[in-house]
């Protein structure tokens, strides 16, 4: 085989494949440690929003931002850190009221043994292609792999967003935590938000990160909304309908659902806990997400499915925790490594 001679032809033949092979490799092994990843954050989280309040008490200044960053020139000097940033409403526009430090060395366990094999010599023509070249593409897959934690880290927010620290903090009207590199693009993964009316949500606002708590709604039909993120507490459904709604990463806790219908709606990673479903039915939706976004399986934990249509869907991955069922039927819906057979009865297409 002939070595390789130019930075576009290394990309192309070698680099790319080393890049895919690490990102699926961090992936799977943050995924196992999960538990022991998420713990790691919230000790350091914890310790740093313990400093902040103690700030905000001496200079009674608001948290408009909580910035979660990644330093390129940590990973630089081989102790790569995340930086985190409080702002107040002003965000990047002003400085940072409060700073602090926590290891990223977990996300990147596997960097050096990655570089050392991107650097092999053995591929391409020293002459023509020198490593610091090869070097400068680093800095991409290093940003991959950030975006990589921040799909990760907005399941942390639920935990976080009850630490008695976040609960202290002093907060804008509006607040956000983001996650992404420093100075650069910024993922939003969490938001305080004012309240919106669930029964009439405008057009012109973001509805997304909202909370909604002992909501009752009766005959009200939710079309082309954006639900992405938010957080329902102890809220009823009677006679709805939810028609091309995204439910991603959303979370319902004690909700209860009677005769509603759910049509062409999108559940990746959404969490229902301790819900009851009663003669509704799901039609057309999935758990499979768009783009390059992560996400967590979608899950049904501790609830009861009474007479529950499913057709047309595709809930593989779809988790089924400790719920009871009573006449679940599906019909000509996905159901690979999701627990659904288990808890219904599968009816014959046509």
């Amino acid at each position: 085989m002939a070595l390789i001679t130019t930075l576009q032809e290394y990309y192309e033949e070698r680099y790319q494949a080393l890049e895919i092979s690490l990102m699926e490799s961090v992936s799977s092994r943050m995924g196992r440690e999960f538990r022991k990843i998420f713990q790691i954050c919230m000790g350091h989280w914890q310790e740093i929003l313990r400093e902040a309040c103690a700030v905000q008490e001496e200079e009674k200044i608001p948290c408009g931002y909580m910035s979660i960053s990644f330093l390129n020139t940590s990973l630089l000097e081989g102790n790569p850190l995340f930086q985190v940033d409080f702002y107040n409403e002003e965000w990047v526009y002003g400085e940072p009221w409060m700073r602090g430090r926590m290891p990223a060395d977990f996300l990147f366990r596997e960097w050096a043994e990655f570089c050392r094999t991107a650097l092999d010599d053995s591929f391409y023509v020293r002459s023509k292609l020198q490593p610091p070249a090869i070097k400068t593409l680093f800095w991409g897959t290093a940003e991959r792999l950030v975006y990589l934690f921040s799909c990760f880290a907005k399941y942390f927010m639920k935990d976080l967003s009850d630490l008695s620290e976040f609960q202290s903090l002093k907060k804008e009207a509006s607040m956000y935590v983001t996650c992404g590199m420093y100075l650069d693009w910024q993922e939003r993964i969490y938001a305080v938000l004012p309240s919106l009316d669930l029964k009439d949500l405008p057009d012109n606002e973001e509805t997304a990160f909202r909370e909604f708590r002992e909501i009752v709604c009766h005959g009200n039909v939710f079309r082309d909304a954006d639900l992405r993120h938010c957080r329902f507490y102890d809220c009823t459904f009677r006679n709805c309908v939810f028609e091309q709604v995204d439910l991603s990463d959303a979370y319902f806790r004690n909700c209860h659902f009677y005769d509603t219908d759910f049509s062409q709606v999108k559940v990746a990673g959404c969490v229902w806990e301790e819900g009851i479903f009663r003669s509704c039915g799901f039609q057309d939706s999935d758990t499979q997400a768009e783009g390059d976004e992560y996400f967590a399986e979608a899950e049904m934990v501790r609830s009861k499915l009474f007479g529950l249509r499913v057709q047309g869907c595709d809930f593989s991955y779809f988790l089924l925790r400790d719920c009871s069922s009573e006449d679940v039927r599906l019909e000509s819906t996905k159901t690979e490594h999701s627990d659904w057979k288990s808890y219904g009865e599968v009816e014959p297409d046509g």
